[in-house]
């Protein structure tokens, strides 16, 4: 894995991304109709005389209010400049609440000449407690380069489709100070874009307002097609300072197919810290995709971390959370003080080549989030990592809780962590895939690689795993050690607690690395699904109640039930002496826990070969 951390600040020249470039195409094919000028701080009166071309008050200065007025008054696509004179900042108190702008107006406080960060401040600490600062009402509009802050409702309300909302400071001053709205950029429209990727930066900064940073869908009205990139939330530009927004840093409330993040290498990914309620969060959204996104950890690895998960999905489904290639499109979620990532009733999602509970700066160091690095609740049909390359997610000293059924764990690594790894509590579950596919690899935990419990819970495959150096059994159900088989398997509880195989004899042949196994399975068709596929392991040396390396399967019989039969597999080369272990899963897909581990190959203690 490469770092994830230097390129969220949306200094690129390329994007990739439709609509993100939105904003660029409309100014590019709109026809600049006519320039406002505001040379005015002063914020009393309004344009005389709308509609005829001049912004001017009663005492013939432009202000940014005449500005606004002159411009909805006008057709065409209007761009509102500023020369001020004096020296910045440029601190614009406003009397009373704006006017929404309902035309194509393009407000370019870049335009001053400051570039870098805004030299024009517009200040609501007169309004009143539902005013906004800015209301964008105008289909196709931009605010550019602006300072919004003291406003008691929103900085910035977004009512309109496909504008553009970008290089803005909301919530602190022209100096970088905290000076919180209520909210930060609220969005009801469709198709908008929250920062964007240009030379120069055109991320916003989002920081110590009093409730949500940026808020899609107020009021849970769908809000449909909106981006969010490359913006900086919950810190001062310079992300030195923490300036954290009260509430989460990104909400998406309703809207389906929004983007958060995008490519990190571009400059696409969101930073999102030192947040309340957690840093980015999904509720009742669908076809969402959030990515390459760093959340709850500053450049330098540090602890960050926003108060609640993460990322959080919750109802909807379908939402994509990070995909390959990792280092450019996966998530790093670190330092968070609840879930890494939380699915709560959702379902369809797919959660890829994520980096949950470590930072790269570059080395990989611990980075632990306050629960488990993936927590599913009721969430059913979600697939945690995949089956091509680079889709696995990496848990880093971080354990996964899934609660649900028919969830796939694919190629995952989880290493470093409590116990148990992976705890499934539901039905239909599967961790590791069928032949073709990939297995997780589950390392240096605590306790068990993987857990089983509820009684209810029935289904849960166990397959093709890499289970190393981990406290506990590679497979325990009931959390409760390692089971002893009972006659005919009648026992109940987790995966039915399936009768592990006994290994009766086991003959290893040097000259073609293949081993003979002669096992039987004591469950009877009365109580265990046939036929049954039992897989077999190389043990792993450090902990024989767990399987290392899968050299095959065998499939057995009704006709075979509770009889001995013999099975043959290929060895790997490296692996002439060991121990091997293995487990049933029956026709229902429940894997039974891994058996006593026998040896194989090597020299006996009376110095005989096996």
């Amino acid at each position: 894995m490469l770092s994830r951390y230097f390129a969220v600040d949306g200094k690129t020249l390329l994007s990739g991304v439709a609509g993100v470039m939105l904003m660029i195409s409309l100014n590019a094919s709109a026809a600049i109709v006519g320039t406002l000028v505001v040379d005015s701080v002063n914020d009393a009166g309004g344009d005389t005389t709308h509609g005829d071309g001049s912004c001017a008050n009663a005492n013939g200065d432009c202000t940014l209010r005449a500005a606004i007025e002159e411009a909805n008054a006008l057709s065409g696509y209007q761009t509102v400049e500023f020369n001020l004179g004096g020296s910045a900042p440029y601190r614009i108190a406003l009397n009373d609440e704006l006017p929404a702008i309902t035309g194509t107006v393009f407000i370019d406080g870049d335009s001053q000449g400051g570039g870098g960060s805004p030299e024009i401040e517009v200040d609501g600490s007169a309004l009143g407690f539902n005013d906004v600062g800015l209301e964008v009402g105008g289909d196709g509009s931009t605010i550019r380069g602006l300072s919004v802050i003291n406003v008691p409702r929103a900085g910035i309300l977004v009512t309109a489709d496909n504008c553009s909302i970008v290089g803005n400071w909301v919530g602190l001053d022209a100096a970088g100070n905290a000076a919180g709205n209520g909210f930060g950029i609220l969005v009801e429209g469709i198709g908008n874009v929250i920062g964007e990727m240009v030379p120069g930066g055109g991320g916003n900064v989002v920081s110590a307002n009093q409730f949500y940073g940026i808020f899609i869908g107020v009021g849970g009205g769908s809000a449909d097609d909106n981006s969010v990139q490359a913006n900086i939330i919950g810190t001062d530009p310079s992300r030195s300072e923490k300036l954290g927004n009260t509430y989460q840093g990104i909400l998406v409330n309703a809207g389906d197919n929004v983007l958060i993040g995008g490519d990190r290498s571009l400059g696409a990914g969101n930073l999102v810290v030192n947040n309340g309620r957690g840093g980015i969060a999904l509720i009742n959204s669908d076809s969402s995709t959030v990515e390459g996104n760093v959340v709850g950890t500053n450049a330098n690895g540090e602890d960050w971390g926003n108060d609640g998960p993460g990322i959080e999905v919750k109802r909807g489904g379908n939402n994509q959370i990070g995909q390959t290639p990792e280092d450019d499109t996966g998530n790093t979620v670190a330092f968070n003080t609840e879930e890494g990532i939380r699915l709560d009733s959702t379902s369809g999602n797919v959660v890829s080549a994520n980096l949950v509970g470590g930072v790269e700066t570059p080395a990989l160091l611990p980075a632990s989030n306050g629960g488990p690095g993936l927590r599913l609740i009721d969430a059913n049909g979600n697939t945690i990592g995949g089956g091509n390359d680079g889709d696995g997610n990496l848990f880093w000293t971080e354990t996964v809780e899934i609660n649900g059924g028919n969830n796939d764990l694919w190629d995952n690594d989880v290493m470093l962590c409590g116990e148990p790894a992976i705890r499934i509590d539901g039905l239909g579950n599967r961790v590791g895939a069928g032949f073709g596919a990939r297995g997780n690899t589950v390392k240096q935990c605590l306790g068990a690689a993987v857990a089983v419990v509820g009684i209810e819970s029935k289904g849960n495959a166990i397959r093709f795993n890499v289970f190393e150096d981990n406290g506990g059994p590679g497979i325990d159900l009931g959390e409760d050690g390692a089971d002893t088989n009972d006659p005919d398997d009648a026992d109940a509880g987790p995966n039915g607690r399936q009768n592990a195989p006994e290994v009766t004899g086991i003959d290893y042949d040097y000259a073609n690395d293949q081993v003979s196994v002669d096992y039987r399975v004591d469950s009877s068709a009365a109580n265990s699904a046939y036929p049954l596929e039992v897989d077999l392991y190389v043990a792993d040396p450090n902990n024989p109640e767990e399987g290392l390396v899968w050299i095959g399967n065998d499939t057995y019989l009704e006709a075979d039930a509770q009889s001995t039969v013999t099975t043959t597999a290929n060895y790997p080369g490296d692996h002439i002496e060991g121990h091997l272990v293995l487990t049933a899963t029956n026709a229902d897909q429940s894997t039974s826990e891994f058996s006593r581990a026998v040896r194989y190959g090597g020299i006996f203690e009376d110095r005989f070969e096996q």
